[in-house]
């Protein structure tokens, strides 16, 4: 792996980065996004679970798959359509029928750790398209102690996450359900996101 050349705004001055301060820059960043990666993974397969849930259970139900597609899923029968969508980690569970739209629903999909916030926190310097090292900042340096700084927030940043990382392989999530904007149950899956959603509908 590359890093892009910064050198110093200056056209007399011509301060490559150091090839031991490029190389743990690259190590650090490298380790940063894999955990990114790693918890992204996670969550994909939690959100995948949730859409394959919502199709086992309507086709059980005898709904038929109108449409489907990443994030989207839409069933229908002959009297209700049941729509799910969104990205990320919120999506929308809408109930309608031929007249209406009856009910709304917003799922949104949380780590069930909350120190897996620190993956959220931006190093300041990423893997760009081309799969080299950028930085989100302005580079000007006329000596390496700008870098050493930047080494030494990377590093402390990854100790951080490291560890978070261990727990990432056994890591789940819940669903936050909400109904106009008021929360109003936590759910392990889809399949409690229903039952609470008939419980709602009985009282």
């Amino acid at each position: 792996m590359n890093i892009d050349n910064y050198k110093y705004i200056d056209k007399s001055i011509n301060y490559e980065i150091p090839i031991n301060d490029l190389n743990n820059i690259v190590q650090l960043v490298s380790a940063n996004e894999q955990l990114g990666y790693d918890f992204n993974s996670k969550q994909k397969l939690f959100i995948d679970n949730i859409f394959y849930d919502f199709s086992m259970i309507f086709q059980k139900n005898k709904f038929y798959i109108d449409s489907e597609y990443d994030r989207s899923i839409i069933a229908k029968n002959n009297k209700y359509t049941i729509k799910l969508f969104g990205e990320s980690r919120e999506y929308t569970l809408s109930f309608e029928n031929d007249k209406k739209n009856l009910k709304e629903f917003i799922l949104h999909i949380n780590p069930n750790k909350s120190k897996f916030g620190i993956l959220s926190e931006d190093c300041g310097w990423y893997i760009n398209s081309n799969g080299n090292v950028s930085s989100c900042k302005e580079i000007q340096y006329n000596d390496c102690d700008f870098l050493k700084e930047e080494i030494k927030k990377l590093r402390s940043l990854k100790y951080e996450k490291i560890n978070a990382a261990k727990y990432i392989e056994n890591l789940d999530f819940n669903i936050s359900l909400f109904k106009n904007k008021t929360l109003v149950g936590e759910c392990k899956n889809l399949k409690d996101v229903f039952d609470k959603i008939s419980g709602l509908s009985e009282s």
